[in-house]
């Protein structure tokens, strides 16, 4: 028998207290720069905050010719765009934090642009057929993944215990493969896992120093540009904010391939789901986890969590799983 256990974010929401929530980002973000989460917060401009071209750059690291200390320009661009980002997800949400991926697709970049413009005077950047304000604001993108790893990594993991879910799970075998959404290695604290190469995490670790995956699921937002106008900076900027489902599989083709071929030799296979909803923007990952589980005789296991186990399983019928499924409660 092989296994395939599913971890989600409800998973570190239990074992860690609920720090790994998007609202405790917000305060995180609010404590750590003094903002008000209900928005309307003072934009924090500074003429020595560049945007990340190319020029300013090589100049920096080069000869640094303008005298800028780097972790003061850097904590300057987080603490304006921390301001920016809670500004908008009170614009946008009322201070709702709960979809803050999908939020990512729907910033009000422009409105920003404008307040930038007004302090820089619509200064153009050498060479860019848009002001100043437009090449720093939508640059954000970068550093807001950069403030949300600062808070991923703030997250203590270190006293975690098993608990319900983790004695379901039982022991572990070189059969079992572990399929994680979470940016901690928190199932790694409870599990003594025998191969390392039966663990993905789909979206990065930041203890592993990999690169996180954090965004929107809204493919209209996902194109390149020309950067040839305002439109285009926005067009960029909410393309890097999105999370390309499509490429991330392919980039763990092989873990996939390894639990597939499994599946393909053993008999009466299992799926466990613990924590993961599947947002809308993973549904790519689940019709291929379906098509996995229904080349092979596999019964599939979801946590009912609040009672929410039955929209679980019918959103895997709806989608084409066609074996056993029992709702584990907790």
């Amino acid at each position: 028998m092989a296994r395939l256990i599913i971890i989600g974010n409800g998973y570190d929401l239990a074992h860690l207290k609920g720090q790994t929530s998007y609202d405790e980002f917000s305060k995180w973000l609010c404590n750590k720069y003094q903002l008000d989460i209900k928005g309307n917060n003072e934009l924090r401009f500074k003429l020595d905050i560049p945007t990340y071209n190319g020029t300013f750059l090589n100049n920096l690291v080069n000869n640094n010719k303008y005298n800028i200390n780097i972790n003061n320009v850097d904590e300057s661009r987080k603490e304006l765009f921390a301001t920016m980002l809670v500004n908008m997800i009170a614009d946008l949400n009322k201070n709702d934090w709960s979809d803050f991926e999908n939020d990512l697709g729907k910033l009000d970049w422009k409105k920003y642009i404008d307040e930038a413009n007004k302090y820089y005077g619509n200064y153009c950047v050498p060479g860019s057929p848009v002001s100043y304000g437009t090449d720093l604001i939508t640059s954000a993108s970068r550093t807001i993944m950069d403030l949300f790893i600062g808070w991923i990594e703030s997250i203590h993991i270190d006293d975690v215990k098993k608990d319900y879910i983790d004695k379901k799970i039982g022991n572990i075998s070189n059969n079992d493969y572990f399929l994680i959404f979470n940016y901690t290695n928190t199932v790694e604290k409870v599990f003594s896992i025998p191969k390392k190469d039966n663990l993905c995490y789909i979206h990065g670790t930041a203890s592993n120093g990999d690169s996180i995956v954090v965004g929107h699921g809204d493919i209209n937002k996902s194109g390149g540009s020309n950067l040839d106008n305002d439109d285009d900076y926005i067009k960029e900027a909410e393309a890097a904010l999105y999370k390309n489902t499509k490429q991330i599989f392919k980039n763990h083709q092989a873990f996939f391939d390894n639990v597939k071929n499994d599946f393909c030799r053993s008999e009466n296979n299992e799926i466990y789901v613990y924590g993961w909803n599947c947002s809308d923007s993973d549904k790519y990952y689940l019709n291929k986890i379906i098509d996995i589980g229904n080349n092979a005789n596999c019964s599939l296991y979801l946590n009912n969590y609040k009672g929410d186990g039955c929209r679980k399983a019918q959103l895997w019928k709806d989608i084409g799983f066609d074996g056993k499924i029992e709702l584990i409660n907790t």
